[in-house]
C-alpha cells in the first residue's frame, strides 16, 4: 500500500480540473478518489472543500446518467468520511446555532451550485446531501443556507432564479416525513430567534469575517441591519409556504400520535416566544411580528382539534412561563372566537377539556392578573361557542367567577372580565342560570356604584342582559336596579356609562312586567328626588313602561299610579330651589299619556283621586271610599 505521505491529492485535482475535454479522465479521477477517501480519509479532509467546489460545477457542465452516478458515488465515499473525522472530537449535543463548520461549508457549495446543476438532478442531489449529513441536524441548515441566497442576490440577478429557490426548498423539505419537516421549522425559528435586529456595531469594516472562515448558516457581520431583517422574513415565509403546502397537511390528516404533538409542542413554543421577544423590541405592528402570528396560524389551524386542545394545554398549564401562557391564552381565545370549523361533539368534548385548567388558572394566587384575565375570556370565547348543551361543565365555572368578583384584593381588570363571563353565561345558559342569581345580582348591584368606570359599566351591562333573559325572575332586585338605574352615573362624564345606564332604564320599561316595575317604581321614588338628574332618569323610565302598557295592566294599576302622580305633582313644593321647567313638563307628559290608555270608568276615580289629593291631601282616605 502506498505511503500516506506519498499520495498527493492536490495532483488528482489539478488533473481533474485541466482535463475538461476529456470526461472520462475527470469520473476515473472522481472514482479514484473515491477509493482514496476509504485509505487515506485524514488527508483527503484537508481537500474536501476544493473536492466539492468543483463537483458543483462539474454537474453543471455534465449532464449525463454516467457522470451523475460518479457524483453520487463520490458523495458516498467522501461524506462519511467528513462526517465521522468531523464528530469525533465534539460533543453529543450541538447546539443550533453552532453547527459543524466544515458541514455547514460543503452545503454551501453546493447551494451554490444548486443553479447550475441540472433541475431535474436538483432534488436527488440536495436529498442525499441532506441525507447522509444528517436529516435532523442538517435539514433545517440546508434550507437557512439556501435561503440566505436571496439576501445575497445583486440587483441583475435573475428574478425568476431567485423566485424558484422558496419553491425548491418546500420541494426538498416535503421528500422527508412528518416529525422532520416540523423539527428543521422548529430550529429555524430557533435560530433566527437569536440573530441580532441589527448588525453589530462593534465590528468594524476591517473586521468582517468572510462567511466561508466562520461556518456560520448566516454571518450577520457580513450582512446589514437591512439584509438581516429580510433574511428573517424569508425564513418565516418559507415556513409559512412549508406549512401550507399540501404534501404536510396530508400528513397531518392521517392522525398525530404522541411523538408527533409533542414536536408540534415545540414548534408552538418557540414560535410564541420568538412572538413574546419581539413585542418587546420592535413596533407590534411590525411585518415581523405579523409574519410570527402567521405561522402560528398556520400551525394551530392545521392541527386537529383534540391535538390542537392537547398542545395548548401544555402550554398553558399553572407551571409554565407567563409570558407564553398569556400569549397562548390570547392566541386560542382569538381562535377559537374566528374558527370557521363547525363545533362537532368530538370537538366540543375536547374543548370543554379545558374549563378545568382554565378554573385552575383563575384560582391561582401566583398568576398574574394579565394572565387571569386571558383565562376568563378563553372561557367566555369557549362558552359561546359550544351553545347552552353543557350547562353542567359551564356553571361549575361560576363560583370561581363570584369569587373573583366578591374578593377584597381584586384587580378591576378581573372584575370586568369576570362580569363579561357572566354575562356571555346567562346568555348561554337562559334558565339554568336561575339558582345563581342571588349569587350574583347583589355582588353586579354593588359594582354599579365603583368608582372605576369600566367596573361601573361591566355590571351595568350585565344586569341589562339579565333584565333581557331573565325578566321574570328578579322580582327582589326590581327596586334596587331602578334606583341605581335611575342614580348611578347620571352625573358622569364618561360617555360610556351613560349609553349603558340608557340601556337599563331602557330595558326595565320595556322587559320587567308591569306588575313588578310600577310598586317597585313607588317604593324608590324617595331615592331618587335627590337630584334633578336622578328625577328626570326616573320619569324616563316611568314614561316608557306607560308607554308599553296595555290597557289592561294600566286598568290593574290605576290606584298606584294615581298616588305616584299625586307625589309627582306635590314635587315642586317639596323643592326648596326652583324646579325645572324639563321636570315639571315631563310630570305632565307622563300623565298625559297615562290618561289616554285609561278607560272613561278607569280615568274618573283617578281624577278625582289625584285633584282631592293636590288640594286636600288629607281627605284622600275619603275619596278612595268613593
Amino acid at each position: 500500500l502506498l505511503p500516506e505521505s506519498q499520495f498527493n491529492v492536490d495532483l488528482i485535482i489539478q488533473s481533474i480540473r485541466s482535463s475538461s475535454s476529456t470526461p472520462q479522465l475527470q469520473q476515473h479521477s472522481l472514482s479514484l478518489l473515491s477509493v482514496a477517501a476509504s485509505v487515506y480519509p485524514v488527508r483527503i479532509l484537508h481537500n474536501i472543500m476544493s473536492i466539492f467546489t468543483f463537483m458543483g460545477a462539474y454537474l453543471s457542465h455534465h449532464d449525463d446518467q454516467y457522470s451523475f452516478e460518479v457524483v453520487l458515488l463520490a458523495m458516498d465515499n467522501l461524506l462519511p468520511i467528513l462526517m465521522s473525522n468531523d464528530n469525533s472530537g465534539q460533543t453529543s449535543k450541538k447546539s443550533a446555532n453552532q453547527v459543524t463548520v466544515t458541514v455547514v461549508e460543503i452545503i454551501r457549495v453546493f447551494s451554490d451550485a444548486v443553479e447550475h446543476i441540472p433541475y431535474h438532478r436538483q432534488l436527488i442531489v440536495f436529498e442525499k446531501l441532506v441525507t447522509m449529513c444528517g436529516v435532523h441536524d442538517y435539514l433545517h441548515v440546508t434550507l437557512s443556507v439556501l435561503i440566505g441566497k436571496l439576501v445575497a442576490k445583486q440587483p441583475h440577478d435573475n428574478q425568476q432564479r431567485n423566485e424558484l429557490i422558496p419553491v425548491f426548498c418546500k420541494e426538498l423539505s416535503v421528500k422527508f416525513s412528518l416529525a422532520t419537516q416540523v423539527t428543521s421549522l422548529h430550529k429555524m425559528i430557533k435560530y433566527i430567534s437569536h440573530l441580532p435586529d441589527i448588525m453589530p456595531t462593534t465590528v468594524g469594516s476591517a473586521r468582517k469575517v468572510a462567511i466561508s472562515e466562520t461556518g456560520d448558516i448566516f454571518d450577520v457581520r457580513t450582512h446589514s441591519t437591512k439584509q438581516i431583517r429580510l433574511y428573517k422574513l424569508f425564513i418565516m415565509a418559507l415556513i409559512i409556504r412549508i406549512l401550507s403546502c399540501d404534501e404536510l397537511i396530508n400528513k397531518v390528516n392521517f392522525g398525530l400520535n404522541k411523538d408527533q404533538e409533542l414536536i408540534f409542542l415545540s414548534l408552538l413554543q418557540v414560535a410564541i416566544s420568538y412572538i413574546v421577544t419581539v413585542n418587546t423590541t420592535i413596533n407590534p405592528d411590525d411585518l415581523i411580528v405579523k409574519k410570527c402570528y402567521s405561522i402560528v396560524d398556520h400551525v394551530t389551524h392545521l392541527l386537529p382539534m383534540r391535538s390542537y386542545v392537547e398542545v395548548m394545554s401544555q402550554l398553558i398549564t399553572p407551571g409554565a412561563q407567563c409570558s407564553i401562557q398569556k400569549k397562548c391564552l390570547d392566541i386560542m381565545c382569538s381562535h377559537l372566537m374566528s374558527s370557521q370549523r363547525q363545533f362537532a361533539l368530538s370537538n366540543v368534548t375536547n374543548v370543554l377539556t379545558l374549563l378545568p385548567l382554565l378554573n385552575k388558572l383563575i384560582q391561582s394566587k401566583q398568576l398574574p392578573d394579565g394572565n387571569k384575565v386571558s383565562a376568563i375570556s378563553l372561557i367566555t370565547v369557549i362558552i359561546c361557542r359550544i351553545g347552552s348543551g353543557y350547562h353542567d361543565n359551564i356553571t361549575e365555572v361560576i363560583p370561581h367567577l363570584i369569587k373573583a368578583i366578591s374578593s377584597k384584593s381584586r384587580s378591576s381588570h378581573i372584575m370586568v372580565s369576570s362580569m363579561k363571563c357572566i354575562s356571555e353565561m346567562v346568555k348561554t345558559l337562559g334558565g339554568h342560570f336561575i339558582p345563581h342569581l342571588p349569587h350574583v345580582i347583589p355582588l353586579l348591584l354593588a359594582a354599579m356604584t365603583s368608582q372605576d368606570c369600566s367596573v361601573a359599566v361591566a355590571a351595568t351591562e350585565a344586569i341589562t342582559i339579565v333584565m333581557e333573559t331573565l325578566p321574570k325572575f328578579l322580582s327582589p332586585y326590581i327596586s334596587d336596579v331602578v334606583r341605581k338605574g335611575c342614580c348611578c352615573g347620571i352625573l358622569t362624564e364618561h360617555a360610556t356609562l351613560n349609553t349603558a345606564t340608557e340601556k337599563l332604564r331602557a330595558q326595565l320599561a320595556t322587559n320587567i312586567p308591569s306588575r313588578l316595575l310600577v310598586p317597585s317604581l313607588v317604593c324608590c321614588y324617595e331615592d331618587v328626588t335627590t337630584e334633578e338628574e336622578s328625577i328626570l332618569a326616573y320619569l324616563q323610565v316611568l314614561h316608557a313602561s306607560v308607554m308599553n302598557m296595555s290597557t289592561n295592566d294600566v286598568s290593574s294599576h290605576s290606584n298606584t299610579f294615581a298616588d305616584l302622580f299625586i307625589k309627582l305633582l306635590h314635587y315642586r313644593s317639596s323643592q326648596q330651589e326652583e324646579l325645572s321647567e324639563v321636570v315639571e313638563d315631563r310630570i305632565v307628559e307622563c300623565f298625559t299619556d297615562l290618561v289616554v290608555k285609561m278607560s272613561e270608568n278607569t280615568f274618573r276615580p283617578v281624577f278625582l283621586k289625584v285633584c282631592v289629593g293636590i288640594n286636600r291631601p288629607h281627605v284622600i282616605c275619603d275619596v278612595e271610599a268613593m
